[in-house]
């Protein structure tokens, strides 16, 4: 089914994207067929742009999720480490206040482990070239 609704988006059908009202999507990073219109207009074939967003999806998943694990190793492993980096946490977000965008900005201390984590354990430890 997805391949038919890529498809059928990549050769301009809007209605294969609409929403539930009726209504299509807006070429807005929220807009999940956004990239394909994208590679799309950069004049790549169907079968690259779905191969370029497999891709992007699949090394996007798994180097964050290494680099989640490796930042959660580091600080079960370094309790005052731990320590700042929850008190942190605390401060950006008081019990009983959402997730924002901008808690996320105050996360200096928590920013700088996921750094060390990749310097410690790159997700990608070379390109060729």
């Amino acid at each position: 089914v997805f391949g038919a609704q890529a498809r059928a988006l990549y050769d301009g059908d809007v209605s294969a994207g609409a929403n539930p009202e009726g209504s299509s999507p807006a070429d807005t990073p929220e807009d999940p067929a956004c990239l394909l219109r994208a590679l799309k207009r950069a004049g790549l074939p169907f079968k690259e742009a779905v191969d370029s967003i497999t891709t992007l999806l699949v090394a996007g998943h798994e180097t964050t999720a290494n680099t989640l694990s490796w930042a959660l190793l580091l600080l079960a492993t370094h309790e005052e480490q731990q320590s700042l980096a929850a008190a942190e946490v605390d401060r950006a977000w008081p019990e009983g206040t959402s997730l924002d965008y901008e808690a996320l900005s105050r996360l200096n201390y928590v920013r700088g482990v996921f750094f060390e984590a990749l310097r410690l354990h790159s997700t990608v430890p070379s390109v060729g070239r």
